[in-house]
């Protein structure tokens, strides 16, 4: 990396204290960042971002700065690049986190679904892992994804719908939160589960 990565990687140092919930002051986390960057600086930012999502996927705790050098990961080279297009469609999504407004297509009025919010779901490999392609605007790995419309978009609201009942049957939910929930990001609605169930 170069210093002109050093807001890429800070945005990296974000994500991975928000999914492992590190509660840094920003000048703390400042500091931090200065100490992992100078271990990380030999690797591109596309490697490092790819590190740090190897590191969601499979750890529980937020690495230390040897742990995170030491990831090992598929060459960011190696990977698909986004067009241009597709790219600017991803940081659009990212930036909307991943819901946009309902859709009046055919395909959207023939499933049903032509009321409900657009959302971006992430694509797959054959071997059902998350497809990981290189976003050109940002120099970082990313999960592939595309807007779900259609049948594609009612199995989602489907399947959500079954995991809220889910989480009420297992006492996880009441009911009034159960019927607020697609309100909510299902992502924001899961760290607070998962948050709610530790502190027990």
């Amino acid at each position: 990396m170069t210093p002109q990565d050093s807001d890429g990687f800070m945005d990296e140092m974000r994500r991975l204290t928000a999914v492992f919930n590190v509660r840094r002051t920003p000048a703390e986390l400042g500091a931090m960042a200065k100490g992992y960057f100078q271990v990380l600086r030999k690797f591109p930012l596309a490697e490092v971002t790819a590190k740090a999502e190897q590191w969601i996927a499979t750890e529980t705790k937020f690495p230390k700065p040897a742990e995170w050098a030491g990831v090992v990961v598929r060459r960011a080279l190696e990977l698909p690049v986004l067009s241009d297009a597709e790219a600017r469609v991803y940081r659009r999504a990212e930036a909307l986190r991943y819901e946009d407004e309902p859709c009046g297509c055919a395909l959207c009025v023939e499933a049903g679904v032509s009321e409900k919010p657009l959302r971006f779901v992430p694509e797959f490999t054959e071997a059902d892992t998350d497809r990981k392609v290189l976003d050109p605007i940002g120099n970082r790995v990313v999960t592939a994804g595309h807007w779900a419309h259609g049948w594609e978009l009612q199995r989602l609201y489907v399947a959500r719908a079954n995991f809220w009942n889910r989480c009420y049957e297992l006492g996880l939910m009441t009911k009034a939160q159960v019927k607020t929930a697609d309100r909510r990001p299902l992502e924001e609605r899961l760290q607070e589960i998962f948050r709610k169930r530790a502190s027990r």
